[in-house]
């Protein structure tokens, strides 16, 4: 499934058609507040086995041959990209951003097996290198070193950080930090819950969804947890993913078969 970092306003939607100049950063230039790359992972063992060929091309930093198309992008990466090169080069600006009053969100959008869990690092926290986190765990470090800096600055300044982690599937919103919420049972999905949990298909209280101010859309129910370090938040990532809906599919033996927004 889909997965999306949220640091809060929203953004308006402008359609791009031309690359950046070599050096510049992603969000150098245009003044659109939507930006797009593109990232091909490497073949799988699987693949390699099959001995499968890669049919993505990189022509330069910002445009892939497939087949005989092309497509051009704002920055594009191939299966040797770097997660710390993808993270500073897209991201890291949209967390400094945000204390300065600009939400932000993060979209990973691709097909089953396309490594989107991967780029964002939703499954991935204590279990691999740092070198290999993803985009979420770094942008929790990010706003923690931030804080951590700002504070030095003016140590009168408070800062009072919430985070909530949400699931769409089935299109039914589940709370993934709600202690009473499993994922639910049905055909093609289970639920990897830590030791514990209740049973397969129990419930938290039910989420709605509601026009807020200035034309926003607003979770009501929704848990919203006060850490006041990156430990803490890594905790409740860590504590939602395991309760993520997943199943098996021809592309990933342990696919998330659900839509999050942490």
């Amino acid at each position: 499934g889909d997965q999306a970092l949220s640091l809060t306003p929203q953004t308006t939607l402008h359609h791009l058609t031309m690359g950046r100049p070599p050096g510049e950063s992603i969000w150098d230039g245009d003044a659109a507040s939507v930006r797009v790359a593109v990232r091909s992972r490497p073949l799988s063992a699987r693949e390699k086995m099959e001995e499968s060929s890669n049919c993505v091309q990189l022509l330069d930093h910002t445009q892939i041959k497939l087949g005989s198309k092309y497509f051009t992008f704002d920055q594009a990466y191939d299966g040797a990209s770097r997660q710390e090169d993808i993270y500073t080069d897209t991201v890291q600006e949209l967390v400094v951003g945000c204390f300065n009053g600009y939400n932000a969100t993060v979209l990973a959008y691709g097909q089953t097996g396309s490594g989107k869990t991967f780029t964002m690092g939703s499954a991935s926290v204590g279990i691999v290198l740092e070198e290999d986190q993803g985009i979420i765990p770094r942008a929790i470090r990010q706003i923690f070193d931030e804080v951590a800096d700002r504070r030095s600055k003016n140590p009168s300044t408070t800062y009072k950080i919430l985070v909530s982690f949400l699931e769409i599937y089935n299109e039914e919103i589940k709370d993934l930090l709600d202690p009473n919420n499993r994922a639910n049972g049905s055909k093609g999905a289970r639920s990897n819950g830590s030791k514990g949990a209740l049973p397969n298909g129990s419930k938290g209280k039910p989420i709605s969804l509601c026009k807020g101010p200035n034309n926003s859309i607003q979770a009501v129910g929704v848990i919203e947890a006060h850490v006041e370090g990156y430990e803490a938040m890594f905790a409740c990532l860590k504590r939602g993913s395991v309760c993520r809906s997943v199943g098996s599919t021809s592309m990933n033996s342990v696919s998330s078969r659900s839509h999050a927004i942490f």
